[in-house]
């Protein structure tokens, strides 16, 4: 791990800007929120019609800023040479909208199997307040699967940043860095790299977010916007400083 963070750190101080430039698909993820908004006022055929529009916009405009920052991160890692950001973003376009949809396929059973966990623990929760039978093994039944997520999403991170790092550091395609990433993740014993990366990153999101809620109001949101952005450079570049200590 020391080479690891060796490789971290020279990569945070020669492309300290790519924090910044990270905070854009969360500036996009705020334009969603206020679309979808926008949305839910209106009904039938043109409902459906506005949503297809605001996703199709914010796919794109999140794969393209994706793009551009996680490229960003790739260079310093690799040591390149800083490129354009718009010739960046335009460059990993398909390759960023290819490496989001198969995230999320990734994360996909973790969700399902924490989605149901929270089922389970609130109708636990309001059949204990109700006074049903039963109640207390629904809630059991709950916390076991939010146990059970929490597992999946330990082991399936390895794959999702080693998947990312194949696509932004080694060049390669969504599905090429897919096939790896398993192997990047899990072979020669570097499971336990990766779970301390998993850590760290999800310490720097933790701090991240608590930083934000701190503060009230519209300054606590822009903190929050910044914290998060940082939170989520520090780990992306830990990530794909684990992942080509391994392809050096």
């Amino acid at each position: 791990m020391r080479a690891v963070f060796s490789s971290w750190r020279r990569a945070l101080r020669q492309r300290p800007t790519a924090a910044v430039q990270i905070a854009a698909p969360n500036v996009v993820m705020l334009l969603a929120i206020f679309l979808a908004g926008m949305s839910s006022t209106l009904g039938g055929a043109a409902a459906f019609v506005m949503v297809a529009i605001v996703v199709a916009i914010i796919l794109g405009l999140l794969a393209f800023t994706l793009g551009a920052a996680f490229g960003a991160v790739g260079e310093a890692i690799r040591g390149d040479a800083p490129t354009g950001y718009i010739s960046r973003g335009r460059l990993l376009f398909w390759r960023t909208l290819g490496t989001i949809g198969l995230a999320l396929l990734i994360a996909l059973p973790t969700l399902i199997v924490g989605v149901l966990g929270f089922a389970f623990m609130l109708a636990g929760a309001l059949g204990v307040g109700f006074g049903a039978p039963g109640a207390s093994t629904s809630a059991g039944i709950g916390l076991a699967l939010l146990g059970v997520a929490l597992l999946l999403a330990f082991l399936s991170t390895p794959v999702v940043y080693s998947m990312e790092a194949g696509v932004f550091v080694g060049g390669r395609t969504a599905p090429q860095a897919l096939r790896s990433s398993f192997s990047d993740a899990y072979r020669g014993g570097r499971i336990w790299r990766w779970l301390l990366c998993a850590v760290l990153i999800s310490a720097f999101g933790l701090a991240g977010s608590l930083l934000g809620s701190s503060v009230s109001g519209v300054p606590g949101a822009v903190l929050g916007l910044i914290a998060s952005a940082v939170a989520l450079w520090l780990g992306t570049t830990l990530a794909f400083a684990n992942w080509h200590s391994d392809h050096s």
